[in-house]
């Protein structure tokens, strides 16, 4: 039997107990009693949300998302050297993006499949970037 099916019979079993308690009365069930006090905790909590929104002029479930977003993000474990053109990238800092263009290369025999992206700036520049992954067939040694 699987251990979460175990703790819900024991569970059950211990309200039958209640229930059935030689003077007929039903027991309150600990978890139940502690109830209130949660809903108490879960209302002063809202209260102090609000509280920090309207202060901080911010919106606690955005904030949320956005800390979610970041977590799933892929983590740099070393930083490029100079002579890497992914570099470059930190050109774009302070520029206002005016358009976006993103798809796949072009084939170039030879080379793998990639992702590019083409990002178009509101001084005229232009910065494209692409990615992939040269894991594909490899040929087995004989």
């Amino acid at each position: 039997m699987p251990h979460s099916r175990r703790r819900w019979r024991r569970c059950q079993n211990s309200v039958e107990k209640r229930r059935t308690s030689s003077d007929r009365r039903r027991t309150p069930f600990p978890a139940f009693e502690a109830l209130v006090d949660l809903q108490d905790c879960l209302s002063a909590l809202r209260i102090l949300r609000s509280a920090l929104e309207e202060e901080l002029g911010m919106d606690a479930e955005r904030s949320t998302k956005r800390q979610d977003a970041l977590k799933a993000l892929p983590r740099i474990a070393a930083q490029a050297e100079s002579n890497y053109s992914i570099n470059d990238a930190t050109n774009m800092v302070g520029r206002t993006v005016a358009k976006v263009e993103y798809g796949f290369r072009h084939a170039i025999k030879g080379v793998h499949q990639s992702e590019l992206l083409i990002i178009h700036f509101t001084d005229d520049s232009i910065m494209s970037l692409d990615t992939g992954c040269n894991a594909g067939k490899r040929r087995q040694p004989r």
